[in-house]
């Protein structure tokens, strides 16, 4: 099997953007036309969110037509009515009749990030035209990563204030394990460093004036020293094996905290509105026993699609990407594909290239 490590490897998924680079915005639209199973979990404390309710695991839905993801904090929360009108423009939704009346709803939760400074601009955000453009672009194969959508104006390690941060972006990858398929995409806008998660080498973060990465300190968090603004890491994972709205939940729960605590520190503070959706579209049977793997291959996916948002970001004006910072990132061995080994059926993919694994 070919994998091109990207989320839309899982099928019967899609991804559009729509990218206001001199406005320093965007949105990310991923479509699941003929529904997936969902599930949710806010991590964070600080969450820009709409219609994340109706797919917890207590809702009576039990499927999402799409996940939002955009910029402009709560202000940018209409961009999701653009792509639920795109969506039942082309007849996708949940279809309900009462004798001769019929309607089309479809069920498409969004999350947001602050990205209003320092790249993006407090007075643009995303609003319903531009979700609708995300929604039209939308491809089932490969897509750009990095400054583009929802990326456009993310940046990480924001506890020394925005104007220290490093530019990060929009990250994908996908894991195959046999016939499970299991692929993320993660817009990183943390307020903490992106750090490698074996040997916690700071990859994107907070600069002192030097432009040097600095070390979170424990301190600061405990002292409640951490900017007012909210920050937040998003993820979508999809995956091919058949789920109950339960499981989904379980799946975004267990593998975003495995995923986020190896490799952001801090996360999931009161600051942040850390959110992990998870989608269901296969119809691989995966039992009890082997759930636990389903969560390494989801933690996996995550991780390497954070590496991705980093790995892929370019500098924005006075905001530097991670290459900037430390020129010779480029040769650092996590950004360089290694052959995949014969002896293992697992594959794990990050927008076309194959990395050596973490968790798996």
């Amino acid at each position: 099997m070919i994998q091109t490590g990207y989320i839309t490897d899982v099928s019967g998924l899609f991804v559009g953007h729509y990218t206001d680079t001199l406005g320093g915005t965007g949105v990310t639209a991923v479509l699941t036309p003929q529904g997936a199973v969902p599930g949710i979990y806010i991590a964070g404390y600080g969450p820009a969110t709409c219609e994340t309710d109706i797919i917890n695991e207590r809702s009576a839905i039990s499927c999402a037509h799409a996940v939002v993801l955009s910029g402009g904090s709560a202000m940018g929360l209409s961009a999701s009515h653009g792509v639920r009108e795109w969506l039942r423009e082309n007849g996708y939704g949940l279809k309900i009749q009462s004798g001769q009346h019929k309607v089309v709803i479809p069920i498409v939760p969004q999350a947001n990030i602050f990205d209003l400074f320092p790249i993006g601009r407090p007075d643009v955000y995303p609003e319903k035209e531009q979700g609708y453009a995300a929604a039209q672009a939308a491809v089932s194969g490969a897509f750009l990563v990095g400054n583009v959508g929802v990326g456009t104006g993310s940046t990480s390690g924001k506890f020394l204030g925005s104007d220290f941060s490093t530019k990060t972006g929009l990250g994908t990858a996908s894991v195959t394990d046999g016939k499970i398929i299991v692929g993320a995409l993660c817009v990183t806008n943390a307020i903490g460093n992106i750090l490698h998660p074996l040997t916690r080498e700071i990859l994107a973060g907070a600069r002192n004036e030097s432009c040097e990465y600095v070390r979170f300190e424990r301190e600061l968090h405990d002292k409640g020293i951490l900017p007012d603004r909210i920050h937040t890491t998003l993820t979508v994972l999809a995956t091919n094996a058949t789920l109950t709205k339960g499981q989904a939940t379980r799946l975004a729960r267990d593998a975003g905290e495995k995923a986020y605590r190896s490799c952001i520190e801090p996360c999931m503070t009161k600051k942040d509105g850390d959110t992990i959706f998870a989608l269901s579209l296969g119809s691989e049977e995966v039992d009890e026993a082997s759930f636990g793997k389903l969560i390494s291959l989801a933690a996996e996916a995550i991780v390497q699609s954070i590496l991705c948002s980093v790995s892929s970001a370019t500098s924005v004006g006075q905001i530097p990407s991670a290459y900037d910072v430390i020129p010779t990132m480029r040769q650092s061995p996590i950004f360089q594909p290694m052959q995949a080994s014969s002896a293992s059926n697992i594959s794990v993919m990050s927008a076309g290239q194959c990395f050596s694994p973490i968790f798996i």
